[in-house]
């Protein structure tokens, strides 16, 4: 292991793919893979305060089974918990004093919010992009090296094959679907600048939208249902609203675009995988096909056992009250990405850091994934 010495600070933990990668830095910890600190900086919300929220995150029904196999204890006596706002610039030079060498730090808390209002922006700035620099900048003396998280959707609106190469991209010059793509890629520029300038070893990791687990069981697990699970969310909801008797609504969505979407345990395995391969200093993590908006469509309505549902190339202009609700709530989440051109991500260098798993068949257990959500009542359990 590359930095099998080295103490690991890690944010994010307590969000979906955050928690997965936590799974698996104790599990290399039990394997003695690594042997520093396990550091997460987290904060307290109002229902519970950060050490509850950590403890959460070994709930039976949402560890992998190869944490079970672990004493609960003994793995939260490998955990270092420090309370802290992100948002709040000055804290870790302090709270960091437990550090005895320098540390890897993989950074993935963000929040995930894909309207295009003005406001949006302000919040993803603010809770996104500051943060980020504020942390690099702040703890630079005692990075070994950098992991900076993004999005594969970072380089905007694109058409055909898409490499893993976005520093050399302009955003300025790029079309973005929203706020949030464009400030990831921005983000990414900056890091870069900034790890160069101090001579910090750097990686810009980029996970496309992330589903349950297909790789560790208990499979299709999901703590929480973003992305494309609220289209499943939304129809679950409103036929539940109607008594089961929902209105026809037509999806508008070009037939070509396809959602690339990979599963929560296979992108974490390929970040503590990457970090090992000084050669990388971009990846995106994805799935080596795309799954089609009928194809989502198809199995959401047979979970619901409904029928009266259309794909149409546009939007609708006078639409019924069920139409207009989705429009409303999905669409504006979730059009710009069911509107997009054909593309697809290559994936030779990420085959190359995974060269012992099998990319897993999201269209195959896609029926499975929406069944385990729709059993949960996509209720979130972070």
């Amino acid at each position: 292991m590359l930095y099998q010495d080295r103490d690991y600070i890690l944010t994010g933990a307590t969000g979906i793919l955050g928690s997965h990668v936590l799974y698996e830095l104790l599990r290399m910890r039990k394997e003695k893979l690594l042997s520093g600190k396990i550091i997460l900086l987290s904060r307290s919300v109002k229902s519970l305060n950060v050490s509850e929220r950590i403890e959460k995150l070994f709930d039976d029904d949402l560890i992998p089974d190869y944490i079970k196999a672990y004493d609960k204890k003994e793995l939260l006596s490998m955990i270092h918990i420090i309370d802290a706002d992100l948002k709040t610039p000055g804290l870790f030079s302090e709270s960091l004093k437990c550090l005895t060498q320098k540390a890897v730090f993989i950074h993935l808390a963000s929040i995930v919010d894909l309207g295009t209002k003005k406001s949006t922006r302000e919040k993803i700035y603010e809770n996104n992009y500051l943060p980020t620099i504020n942390l690099l900048t702040e703890l630079q003396d005692i990075i070994d090296r950098f992991i900076f998280v993004s999005t594969a959707f970072a380089s905007g609106e694109r058409e055909g094959v898409i490499n893993d190469e976005f520093l050399g991209l302009d955003f300025n010059k790029r079309k973005f679907r929203n706020h949030y793509e464009r400030i990831k890629l921005e983000t990414e520029h900056e890091v870069s600048k900034i790890c160069i300038e101090k001579k910090i070893s750097y990686q810009i990791l980029r996970p496309s939208i992330i589903c349950g687990r297909l790789m560790d069981a208990p499979y299709f697990v999901m703590p929480k249902f973003l992305t494309f699970y609220l289209v499943g969310g939304f129809f679950y909801s409103m036929k539940n609203r109607s008594n089961g008797n929902m209105e026809m609504i037509r999806i508008s969505a070009n037939n070509s675009s396809v959602l690339n979407i990979v599963p929560v345990d296979y992108a974490a395995k390929a970040i503590v995988r990457a970090m090992e391969r000084e050669d990388i200093i971009e990846l995106n993590i994805v799935s080596n096909c795309g799954v089609t908006i009928a194809e989502i469509g198809s199995i959401i309505f047979n979970c619901l056992d409904f029928e009266d549902y259309m794909i149409v190339k546009k939007e609708p202009e006078e639409k019924n009250q069920l139409e207009q609700l989705y429009y409303k709530i999905v669409g504006e989440q979730f059009n710009r990405y069911i509107h997009s051109g054909k593309t697809e991500f290559a994936t030779n260098l990420l085959e190359s850091v995974m060269s012992d798993y099998k990319s897993p068949d999201v269209r195959e257990n896609l029926g499975s994934l929406f069944e385990y959500a729709f059993q949960r009542k996509f209720i979130d359990s972070l």
